[in-house]
């Protein structure tokens, strides 16, 4: 059996908990962000005018790692680049 197929085979035996841990955590992030929305903007510190550089990438990481079509995209993608002879 070819390396990419063997680690894409064990992802696929791994990935009912993989999705089933990532959807949970994604539910309970939207929910931690929608109750940031409903909080009224007086509750909230004024000392925060601009986000920061490291704030924005910490929180885009945080979305693309809880977004499993993010992994499905790459499985099923990039096999077609991948020669199977190297």
């Amino acid at each position: 059996m070819r390396p990419f197929a063997r680690v894409v085979k064990d992802y696929f035996l791994i990935c009912e908990s993989y999705f089933a841990a990532v959807r949970t955590a994604g539910a309970l992030y939207m929910l931690w962000l929608g109750g940031r929305m409903i909080v009224p903007p007086g509750a909230r510190a004024e000392t925060e005018t601009r986000p920061r550089q490291r704030k924005v990438l910490h929180d885009s990481i945080v979305v693309e790692v809880l977004n499993p079509k993010t992994a499905l995209f790459f499985l099923t993608f990039l096999p077609q680049f991948v020669d199977p002879a190297a």
